[in-house]
């Protein structure tokens, strides 16, 4: 996360650690989970259609989308969330 970015100079994605709600289909809360340091978490759940709610930061910001994933029994099921400082 960059403070400003400029023209020209890079500012690659780097974890965060975050707090995570996980609903069901419904949109009942599931489970509740933090993103470790390096931005990695896991949740065990069953099979079944889900998003992840992504809380904001401090003030909030960070931001990030839900983002919606399929769990199938017996796999484990990757899911990306890029939050975005809103700093242009």
């Amino acid at each position: 996360m960059c403070p400003v970015v400029q023209q020209g100079t890079d500012c690659p994605d780097a974890p965060y650690a975050a707090a995570l709600v996980v609903e069901d289909e419904r949109g009942r809360e599931a489970a509740q989970t933090e993103s470790g340091a390096d931005g990695s978490f896991r949740v065990a759940l069953s099979p079944g259609t889900y998003q992840i709610i992504p809380q904001p930061g401090e003030n909030d910001m960070p931001w990030a989308q839900p983002v919606p994933f399929t769990v199938v029994a017996g796999e484990w099921v990757r899911v990306d969330i890029a939050y975005d400082s809103g700093i242009r």
